[in-house]
């Protein structure tokens, strides 16, 4: 106690410990806004609420999915005269570029019977008017050789999983997501999703959304 009054005995050491405090609280402030930048770079899509579906889909409560909801499909059998389950979302882009498209849900199952990979549905994903993508557990290997590739956040079958690539113009976007085939566990249509989030290229994490381990960021 008797050192830290001696440092302030002085006006010139108030003075510097005063100037020294100011700046330290400047660049917290500047850090913060530059992390408030980089998060209005990315585009999180709730899951939970897309403009459009063609069936009934139930949303599954819990704190640590990004919004706290969820929406899951777990059905026998398509939607009556349909050949899929259909899921749009709309979305707004500010900035041109290209963007990696991560799913927060279940991963894309293995087309390879007897995978241990079978209690989900593979999917496609299209956007815009883009072909769309066939996704499975082989698919997503092979076009990410070098990086995490998904990973488990909440138990139950919840991961954040890369997907694909896109370049992006700024305007409104729409991104589809359709499920047309079985689950090899039981023969169920099985697909869960808490969020979509687009991330530019350019983006530099410094701060993670919730639940997003850092290494998944990893050569971005």
């Amino acid at each position: 106690m008797e050192k830290f009054q001696k440092i302030f005995s002085t006006s010139k050491n108030r003075r510097l410990f005063i100037f020294a405090l100011t700046g330290l609280v400047l660049i917290t402030t500047l850090v913060n806004f530059r992390i408030l930048d980089h998060e209005k770079e990315m585009i999180l899509i709730p899951g939970e609420r897309p403009s459009r579906v063609n069936f009934t889909p139930v949303i599954a409560k819990n704190r640590r999915f990004q919004q706290g909801r969820s929406l899951e499909l777990l059905a026998a059998r398509l939607p009556e005269n349909e050949s899929h389950f259909l899921l749009v979302y709309k979305f707004t882009v500010t900035k041109s570029g290209s963007y990696q498209v991560l799913l927060a849900g279940t991963p894309p199952a293995s087309i390879t019977p007897g995978s241990d990979w079978d209690w989900f549905s593979p999917y496609w994903i299209a956007i815009d008017n883009g072909t769309p993508v066939r996704l499975t557990k082989e698919a997503i290997e092979q076009d990410f050789p070098h990086q995490l590739r998904w990973v488990e956040y909440v138990k139950g079958g919840y991961h954040w999983v890369r997907t694909k690539w896109v370049y992006l113009e700024p305007g409104i976007h729409t991104l589809e997501i359709r499920v047309d085939e079985k689950r090899f566990r039981d023969g169920r249509y099985a697909f869960f999703l808490d969020s979509i989030l687009l991330v530019p290229d350019w983006w530099k994490p410094v701060r993670l959304l919730k639940q997003v381990p850092k290494e998944f960021f990893d050569g971005m």
